[in-house]
């Protein structure tokens, strides 16, 4: 369940609740955590989330949106539903 390799992105949300990692040497290694609660989000990305190897990400100017672009050609995209989408 924990990053086991080198991190390669690393970045916060917009107002600094969430804090974004991941590693692009090992597939599917991607976390979120809540920085003020110091925990990891444990039910994302789950074992059917197909992120593959991130090679970047980014969250929406609210922050009710955050997406991963992986190394097949694709952005996925995920709703953080903790912010409202207005």
């Amino acid at each position: 369940m924990n990053l086991t390799t080198s991190i390669n992105l690393l970045g916060f949300n917009n107002d600094g609740q969430i804090l974004a990692m991941g590693s692009k040497q090992k597939r599917d290694a991607f976390k979120l955590a809540h920085v003020a609660s110091r925990t990891v989000f444990a039910n994302w990305p789950a074992s059917n989330t197909p992120i593959h190897h991130a090679s970047c990400f980014d969250f929406s100017p609210n922050n009710g949106y955050f997406t991963v672009a992986n190394d097949r050609g694709r952005a996925l995209l995920y709703r953080v539903k903790h912010y409202n989408t207005v």
